[in-house]
């Protein structure tokens, strides 16, 4: 069901020539990490890495 917007996008390329543009790439990006954000073990992994990132920051090896 999340990758209805793939598959559309992919048939209408087939089927109808469709042009792939930027905008479709980058709405197609967004989607799949939105599936890969609803899923529990995306949610995890990104729980993960922002706690990586919060310790590199504390550590002081990451300046902003």
């Amino acid at each position: 069901m999340y990758a209805v917007p793939v598959i559309t996008v992919i048939t209408s390329v087939l089927i109808l020539h469709e042009v792939v543009t930027v905008k479709i790439l980058i709405g197609l990006a967004l989607t799949l990490l939105g599936v890969f954000i609803a899923e529990e073990h995306g949610l995890r992994y990104i729980v993960f890495l922002y706690k990586k990132i919060d310790l590199f920051i504390y550590r002081g090896y990451l300046y902003f």
